[in-house]
């Protein structure tokens, strides 16, 4: 399946973001917070539907803001649909929708010759990350590679992890003593993205979009400010980039932070919470199942590299 409604946007609508969430305070992961930021973001969504629905200001924001810095929201419900012909009902629609070097896409149903073809239209020329490959659609996008000018560079299947919005609210946040919870700022982004498994030409300027459009959670040592474990939301809605420092490993921070950011996201976007970890990633899988998140049995993710034929990196932009 693909993620669902509930499971959220990539990037949140500005002024959907609760004021206390965007605050460089500690965060208060109480109830009594949660209530007060749900009441917030209710109050910033009447306000957000009614600005919106005046197209002068729609094209005023299209202007502000360019192509590749838009939010992209991958939700079922808000999908821009791309219909090959047909059938028109629901179970026939395929969704694709591009970010910067980023490919996503996806069907109801098995997606067939008409997936196929709506991948075959796009500009391949500088190759694409494809993230969230559902396995059912994988062969067909590794067969589509063979007629297309680009090589598969590297690959990788993951597993999928699923926590009920309701669950996730449940969980109980136990934050260690000499330490902080606090948004990761946008100083931190080198230092992330230096130490992701995931990074490539281009990624920095990813993880500064998923600090300052998403949500995510930082553990921060009392003494010092330093920022020590870290958990950011990636566009498809998964959690990703859950990381400790080395000096600060083996003490749980990193249940910890994925505790909390899990909890966020239940609480103040009332949102289901997924993530997709590596399969040879068994300390990751661990920390899940700890947190009484689902191993998807059947649902297993792919995420690839599509390089130019000529060249040994995507071509874009490292800054755009």
């Amino acid at each position: 399946m693909l993620p669902s409604p509930k499971q959220g946007c990539v990037y949140p609508a500005l002024g959907l973001i609760p004021t206390s969430y965007i605050s460089h305070v500690p965060y208060d992961l109480s109830a009594a917070s949660a209530t007060t930021a749900t009441s917030a973001m209710l109050s910033n969504t009447t306000t957000t539907t009614t600005t919106t629905a005046s197209a002068a200001t729609r094209q005023q924001k299209a202007k502000r803001r360019s192509s590749y810095d838009q939010p992209l929201d991958l939700r079922l419900a808000h999908k821009r649909k791309t219909d090959m012909g047909g059938s028109d009902t629901d179970t026939d629609k395929l969704d694709k929708e591009t970010h910067r070097y980023q490919l996503f896409f996806g069907t109801l149903n098995d997606g067939g010759k008409r997936l196929q073809e709506a991948l075959s239209l796009l500009d391949w020329s500088g190759g694409y990350k494809v993230s969230a490959i559902q396995e059912r659609h994988h062969m067909i996008y590794k067969d589509l590679l063979n007629e297309l000018p680009v090589r598969m560079d590297r690959e990788l299947n993951t597993d999928m992890y699923y926590l009920s919005c309701e669950e996730a609210k449940k969980l109980q946040i136990n934050c260690p003593n000499g330490y902080y919870f606090d948004k990761v700022r946008p100083e931190h982004a080198e230092m992330i993205n230096n130490l992701w498994s995931a990074r490539h030409p281009g990624s920095l300027r990813l993880i500064e979009l998923l600090i300052t459009k998403n949500t995510n959670v930082g553990l921060y040592e009392k003494d010092s400010g330093k920022l020590c474990a870290w958990c950011l939301r990636l566009q498809s809605g998964f959690l990703g980039a859950l990381e400790v420092l080395k000096t600060h490993q083996r003490r749980g921070l990193g249940l910890v932070v994925a505790a909390a950011i899990s909890r966020l996201i239940a609480q103040q976007l009332n949102q289901d919470v997924t993530a997709l970890v590596n399969m040879n990633n068994i300390s990751a899988g661990k920390i899940f199942q700890k947190l009484n998140f689902q191993l998807q049995q059947e649902e297993h993710y792919f995420w690839s590299m599509s390089l130019p034929k000529d060249s040994n990196a995507i071509k874009w932009p490292a800054n755009e």
